[in-house]
């Protein structure tokens, strides 16, 4: 499925209670956004997802950390909004030196410049956001 909506589409429906088979207009909403994400809650988006899991034995991270291909992320959970923004740019501040070697000053301004921090959750008790940095832009490590 693509991340873009199909409006007004004729399907042909079978009905499992033995009624005749008819004709219906649908529209089909994507379950990920032009970012990729997965969007929607609930069970209205069942999907089947494949999900590698490392763990790093003796390494310790304060908040979940997420990294793939192209991104390091990482999640803050609290209230306030603030606070949970506060949590996920601060570990990533401190991933990126660890990363490059960056000082704390360096890698806080590389931060700030160049991380994206979408509102991931904020109907539960705790509000969620989540900052990512795209790998590309990591400086190289310092020798």
């Amino acid at each position: 499925m693509t991340s873009v909506p199909v409006i007004g589409m004729m399907e042909k429906e079978v009905w499992r209670d033995g009624r005749e088979e008819s004709w219906v207009l649908t529209n089909k909403m994507p379950f990920r956004n032009k970012d990729g994400e997965i969007i929607g809650t609930a069970i209205e988006g069942a999907m089947n997802v494949q999900l590698t899991v490392d763990l790093i034995k003796g390494r310790e991270t304060p908040w979940p950390r997420i990294e793939n291909s192209d991104w390091m992320m990482s999640l803050g959970a609290a209230r306030p909004l603030e606070d949970a923004a506060r949590i996920a740019f601060k570990d990533m501040v401190q991933w990126v030196m660890e990363k490059t070697g960056l000082s704390m000053l360096d890698a806080y301004q590389f931060v700030s410049q160049n991380a994206l921090a979408p509102v991931i959750e904020i109907v539960d008790p705790l509000y969620t956001v989540l900052v990512k940095i795209p790998k590309r832009r990591l400086p190289a490590p310092a020798r």
